[in-house]
């Protein structure tokens, strides 16, 4: 069961220089990354009246330490909501309500200072012209993990009753939370003057998903329901995989 934890960690640490060599920096992108995976741990971890709080909490945190939160929440919690059959509305209300008094308020003492730096300033960037400049970046060092995700992807769609509302639940957070963190870098990029560290987000949330799908293509009990024995061969190229990345990482 640690095995998805050693490779998501092991592969997001290799992406050291792929995202510009600023995670050991005294910059606010590990700190917000490191708040937004919190509050997702407490939220799914603690699945009560405080948890739920505590987590929706711990985003505002996170949105104020780097505004890149709020693309994050804005993907993540329609899903969690969805997928809960809306019993984690009091995670959301909790983030949205207490995140704008926060904002409310910083914006009164600043005299607007506040919402100057955060919202004026970001809606009068010059907007780029290669909207795919993102995946220009991402996939010709990522494509592994980006296969192993979408695998991981294929196996909780196939996993996944509609009709009935028959969803993995745990397994859905988890792909939205990857999702949400490939939104929120890809966000970023669309303005100018973006740099590498933008590319953490998404590293992570990469890193995560195939870390997740690795362990279930290695230890199939792992996933909520059951299933069939995966093949070797499955395996195996998902092992090729994870040597590619890591050659592809290499610096």
């Amino acid at each position: 069961r640690i095995i998805p934890g050693i490779v998501a960690g092991c592969v997001y640490a290799a992406s050291f220089r792929f995202t510009g060599a600023w995670m050991d920096l005294a910059k606010t992108d590990s700190l917000f990354l490191f708040l937004v995976l919190a509050a997702f741990f407490i939220g799914q971890r603690y699945q009560n009246r405080w948890g739920a709080i505590t987590s929706g909490l711990v985003f505002v945190l996170a949105y104020f330490t780097k505004q890149v939160t709020l693309p994050i929440v804005l993907a993540l919690a329609p899903i969690s909501l969805v997928v809960s059959r809306g019993r984690s509305w009091l995670q959301w209300l909790t983030a949205g309500v207490i995140g704008l008094m926060a904002f409310w308020g910083l914006d009164k003492i600043s005299s607007g200072w506040f919402s100057f730096y955060t919202l004026d300033t970001i809606t009068h960037h010059v907007i780029v012209e290669d909207k795919l400049r993102f995946w220009e970046l991402l996939l010709p060092k990522m494509w592994p993990l980006l296969l192993i995700s979408l695998f991981f992807a294929g196996s909780i769609l196939s996993r996944t009753k509609f009709l009935q509302f028959k969803w993995p639940e745990r397994l859905w957070n988890y792909l939205g939370l990857g999702i949400a963190l490939l939104a929120a870098s890809w966000s970023v990029f669309f303005k100018v003057w973006t740099y590498d560290n933008d590319l953490m987000p998404a590293s992570l949330g990469l890193a995560l998903l195939a870390g997740i799908g690795y362990g279930q293509i290695l230890i199939p009990e792992l996933t909520e329901t059951k299933t069939t024995i995966i093949r070797p061969s499955l395996q195996i190229g998902a092992t090729i995989l994870l040597f590619c990345q890591f050659f592809l990482l290499f610096y």
